[in-house]
């Protein structure tokens, strides 16, 4: 009896160790993914975006009205998307690509003019104003370098050399906004970047 319970106890302490080191081994996979990268060809080379978190631009729930001073400066990471985008350019052409930003209707559920939308760029070690903060402005058709009907154009940068810039996206819902007595304001909204050659 004595030999059957000790058998159990090694048997049980071997899976917990198994458990243990199958638990190790998926954090480790998980946290040494590569960046995300999403590439686009143009005649006279690449564009791509990269991006290190699971979807590419930003989601939040409960959003309360806030001031463009108070929402220029969320610092936590679920206020803010920061990506890269590299240009390869090719035979000393010219590229051109845009930056935006596709609101989801599906779980969106404030309106256009409720939404602030703010652009940085990385330069020299500090963020600079690209663009806003601006109120969200959709396209009434696609753009002739792809980006889609309703989305937002944040950018558009003319490339002439091989290069990567980085960015950072706020967005916040205005002020001004009014939000019914127990709605939760929501917003979901895609970045992308579309290039063509000049």
């Amino acid at each position: 009896m004595k030999t059957k319970t000790k058998n159990n106890i090694i048997i049980f302490i071997c899976l917990i160790v198994i458990i243990i080191a199958i638990i190790v081994i998926a954090f480790s996979i998980f946290n040494n993914q590569p960046k995300k990268v999403k590439r686009e060809y143009v005649n006279a080379g690449n564009v791509s975006m990269t991006y290190t978190s699971d979807f590419n631009g930003l989601s939040l729930t409960q959003m309360s009205p806030t001031s463009d001073i108070t929402g220029m400066k969320f610092d936590t990471a679920d206020r803010y998307f920061d990506f890269t985008v590299s240009t390869e350019v090719e035979n000393d052409a010219t590229v051109l690509y845009e930056i935006s930003l596709l609101k989801n209707p599906a779980i969106t559920n404030i309106q256009n003019d409720d939404i602030k939308v703010y652009l940085e760029k990385l330069k020299d070690g500090s963020y600079v104003k690209v663009m806003g903060p601006t109120t969200y402005t959709p396209i009434s058709a696609s753009s002739e370098a792809g980006s889609p009907k309703n989305s937002m154009i944040l950018t558009t940068v003319t490339k002439t050399t091989t290069d990567s810039e980085t960015y950072r996206l706020r967005v916040w819902l205005a002020d001004t906004a009014k939000i019914a007595e127990g709605t939760s304001a929501q917003f979901t909204g895609k970045v992308s970047v579309h290039g063509k050659a000049e």
